[in-house]
């Protein structure tokens, strides 16, 4: 039958276990020849990601610069994956220590699913940077211009979380539409983020976001003073 847990402190057994180990399973018998019959598992590898990521709007070119770091518990692995639009698989650029090989996998909806492979398998924390540049083409003065941001997604994650920045160069009015995103203020982002001043910022926590972002080119507006004026009179 199942020990009783107090007994067991009582008794000083537990005192003996290493204070890291966690409570075993425990019995109490009668009667003997007593036995217990165990089936052992070896515990899959189960992997968590951290993320952020910046993007860069300008007129002319949409800049994007993405950590990505995976938590790898349990049980070593060798294998990362990670997904991007499909237009951009000629254009990312991969950073990852330790990296034997990258692949693209399949594309499925608009994505492509990408394979890291690593020199050999490991447990812990593995930091992944992606980064890549987007010509923002077809932005006319005055008329808006959607953009769905081409954000990084980590795949055959077990949780997956992070922050996004947009930061924009030059007089470009932006409007943002978020989805599964919580907005945050500059300063409530990683110090990563905030190199610079920061447009927008958000913490993600499900894998399923999105932001979508109105872009509007102004012309700029002269003004001439009175005494221009006059001198032109």
């Amino acid at each position: 039958a199942p020990a009783n847990v107090e007994r067991l402190f009582a008794g000083g057994l537990l005192s003996d276990l290493p204070k890291d180990l966690g409570l075993p399973l425990a019995y109490s018998y009668t009667q003997q020849p007593a036995s217990v019959k165990l089936e052992l598992e070896q515990r899959q590898t189960e992997i968590r990601v951290t993320g952020t990521q910046k993007f860069i709007v300008s007129e002319a070119l949409l800049d994007a610069q993405v950590t990505l770091t995976y938590y790898i518990d349990f049980a070593s692995s060798d294998k990362l994956r990670f997904s991007v639009p499909s237009s951009l698989d000629e254009k990312i650029h991969i950073d990852c220590a330790n990296l034997k090989e990258k692949k693209k996998e399949t594309a499925q909806e608009g994505r492509s699913i990408w394979e890291l492979q690593l020199q050999e398998k490991t447990l812990g924390a593995v930091t992944v940077g992606i980064t890549f540049k987007q010509e923002l083409a077809g932005l006319e003065p005055e008329k808006p211009m959607a953009l769905a941001l081409p954000l990084v997604r980590a795949e055959d994650a077990a949780a997956q979380q992070g922050h996004l920045a947009v930061l924009k160069d030059g007089s470009l009015e932006i409007a943002a539409k978020p989805e599964n995103l919580e907005v945050l203020d500059a300063a409530q982002l990683p110090a990563a983020l905030r190199e610079r001043q920061v447009y927008l910022g958000y913490q993600y926590i499900r894998p399923n976001y999105g932001l979508t972002l109105s872009l509007t080119r102004h012309i700029p507006v002269q003004i001439i003073s009175i005494e221009e004026e006059r001198s032109h009179a």
